[in-house]
């Protein structure tokens, strides 16, 4: 398969099963943005000739091409002559490998496959997981490649290991500029507030006058180990530094799995004065509370990765292959240990195994760094959602002693007593002279069986509902793999409540949509993916069914989601009238393509079935937009279309067409 490696975070949803789908429909298309993207992030793939760049350009639409039309000899050629200008591109090998592979001939894609890993090409949780390569996996030749990957990579993560002491800035490292001599110096401190991070580098590259807006030109990426193969990490935690129109700008980019892209001012930068006139250093803060529930002393080890999105080609301070991949799972990082000072303050700190408990006792092992020796107690306890002891006798206490340096306890808590639900942890010492250190977690009462008699419970519901419920149930199961295990499991805990108030509505209703406001359904098309579709009602709508049903298209944009929540605040002013922006996937934004007009007509089908006595009227957001077919599809349905630009003046026009509609 061949990935995207988009040069900046991107935009979709964690919870946009629908785009996923889309993408995995075309794995080989991301050769194509591979081979042009590789350059934003590391000098991975060097640059072609000056004179071959439309040639290059010419070839990887050719190549998109016939990977669409499953002419792999084609793209066998195309990839073969694209190495003529790119011949050091490890990703150009691997897709050759992949192509190979697709044809049936082994010995050519063991060829192609070898020279990508002479190449630099390294990223094993591909190749294991790539399905264009499932012909190699049974060979001795590929086994040993992938051991030996492994191999190499554990012994390069545990020759750069950082030591860090609390409070004691550390020297990373350069980031150095593929093209130039300039480089940015890196450095770093853990203390009891969080990491802190300093680049330092050329005026020009550590930019405090950005106006992008893209989460900032300083990537750092920080983990928690959680796999024997310690060189990457499912637990990644994702930052962005810079500037936004002049202003210091910090951004959230993911949590664990789950890509965010969220503009914090809490981690808004510092730009500093350099050691000489033409550099600048930009100081950035991460504080414990954006990586809970980890941090020391019950966590002595982390990880750091760091790259440069800006002006120039910096290297990052390891390459890892999904440096700029929002949707990745796994991350590479550089070990940091992390180890207290004798003088450090005194600090309590929880570890649990899993955020969700079922019937079994919760392990907690709870840590102390202790600067003298004494006595103290610790109380645990386990509150409901009302901050109510669940203990009768208001939790559990008992004397410890206390060691100069760390102290390491283990208590348990047994929630299976208790109804499905959010609960709190908590953990108090108190030192001699009264002193209190304090610990809190939350987790989720949880058990399993809750999904599949969910699924009972969505059989009184009509096919056209149905799919809005098990599309929510799937995200709750999805949540329980992929997230990181000691993390709360808030967007499951959000989407279970979710399940459980539309159920209650269709109950009392004998619908799931509201009398008034906006959700997400789910429209299945025939090929099995899911379409979202987010849907305004007015009040009323149920009594009126002449209103009109306005749907707001935009290919693989933002604008329809944009108009149809503004509208949302605006509909008492359309009686009756219902808004609908279905989730249209593009391959390139505002350009309609076969998957954009089918996953169009998916959505208008489900909506002229579900409300079909409402005329449709179709706006348009881009001015690529052909409703012409859409509007033959339904030619008794849709009375109307109309192009709108999606500024601020869309609602407004929307709104009155509606009016004028009714």
């Amino acid at each position: 398969m061949l990935e995207i490696r988009w040069p900046l975070p991107s935009p979709l949803s964690p919870w946009s099963e629908t785009a996923a789908r889309f993408r995995l429909r075309f794995p080989f298309l991301t050769c194509l943005l591979t081979v042009l993207l590789l350059t934003g992030l590391g000098p991975i793939a060097s640059a072609a000739p000056e004179s071959g760049g439309n040639e290059l350009q010419t070839m990887q639409e050719a190549l998109e091409r016939n990977r669409l039309q499953g002419d792999y000899e084609m793209c066998r050629i195309l990839i073969t002559e694209m190495l003529r200008f790119q011949p050091g591109n490890p990703v150009l090998h691997y897709n050759l490998a992949c192509v190979a592979a697709l044809e049936g001939d082994i010995e050519a894609s063991m060829d192609a496959l070898r020279s990508a890993i002479e190449k630099g090409y390294d990223d094993v949780r591909t190749l294991e997981s790539d399905s264009d390569l499932k012909p190699l996996r049974k060979t001795i030749e590929y086994k040993r490649i992938i051991a030996d990957q492994v191999d190499n990579l554990l012994a390069d993560a545990g020759a750069h290991v950082f030591h860090f002491t609390d409070g004691t800035w550390n020297n990373l490292g350069l980031l150095e500029d593929a093209l130039s001599d300039r480089a940015i110096m890196l450095e770093m401190m853990v203390d009891d507030v969080g990491f802190h991070v300093r680049a330092t580098g050329p005026a020009d590259v550590i930019r405090p006058t950005g106006t992008d807006g893209r989460g900032g030109d300083l990537l750092v990426t920080l983990t928690a180990p959680d796999s024997l193969r310690s060189f990457d990490t499912r637990s990644a935690w994702r930052f962005g530094f810079g500037s936004l129109d002049g202003e210091p700008s910090g951004r959230l980019l993911g949590l664990p799995g789950r890509p965010l892209h969220q503009p914090v001012n809490d981690l808004a930068p510092e730009f500093l004065v350099g050691p000489s006139p033409d550099e600048l250093t930009i100081a950035a803060h991460i504080p414990w509370s954006y990586m809970a529930p980890y941090g020391p002393p019950a966590d002595t080890l982390f990880g750091v990765n760091i790259g440069h999105t800006g002006p120039g080609r910096f290297s990052q301070l390891i390459s890892d292959p999904a440096m700029a991949d929002a949707q990745a799972r796994w991350h590479r990082f550089r070990p940091i240990q992390t180890s207290l000072r004798d003088e450090s303050a005194p600090r309590l700190a929880g570890r649990i195994p899993n955020a969700i408990v079922g019937n079994k006792s919760l392990e907690i092992e709870l840590s102390f760094w202790s600067d003298r020796a004494g006595q103290a107690v610790l109380t645990t306890d386990v509150l409901d959602p009302n901050g109510q002891s669940t203990i009768s006798e208001g939790g559990i206490g008992g004397d410890v002693d206390l060691q100069p340096g760390l102290n390491v306890w283990t208590r348990g808590a047994d929630l299976s007593a208790l109804p499905d639900g959010p609960y709190r942890l908590t953990a108090v010492l108190t030192s001699e002279g009264d002193t209190d250190s304090s610990w809190e977690t939350d987790v989720l009462r949880f058990r399993g069986s809750w999904l599949e008699r969910t699924r009972d419970r969505t059989k009184p519901l009509s096919l056209l509902e149905r799919a809005s419920i098990e599309w929510r149930l799937g995200l709750v199961r999805e949540e329980m793999t992929r997230r990181d295990s000691r993390t709360y499991p808030a967007p499951m805990v959000t989407t279970i409540q979710d399940v459980e108030s539309l159920l209650a509505r269709h109950t009392e209703t004998g619908t799931i949509l509201p009398a008034t406001g906006s959700m997400t359904v789910i429209c299945p098309s025939d090929d099995g993916r899911l379409l979202q579709v987010i849907l305004t009602l007015a009040a009323g709508w149920e009594q009126d069914e002449s209103a009109p049903l306005l749907v707001l298209l935009d290919a693989g944009g933002s604008g329809a989601v944009r108009v149809v929540r503004s509208l949302s605040e605006r509909m008492t002013e359309a009686p009756a009238a219902i808004a609908a922006a279905p989730s249209l996937p593009a391959l390139r934004p505002g350009v309609w393509d076969e998957g954009t007009h089918a996953a169009a007509r998916t959505a208008l089908s489900w909506l002229h079935e579900r409300f079909p006595r409402r005329p449709l009227l179709l706006v348009s957001l881009d001015d690529a937009t052909d409703v012409t077919d859409l509007e033959n599809t339904y030619p008794d349905a849709v009375t109307g279309t109309r192009y709108v630009t999606p500024d601020g003046y869309a609602v407004e026009t929307v709104l009155r067409w509606l009016n004028e509609a009714r």
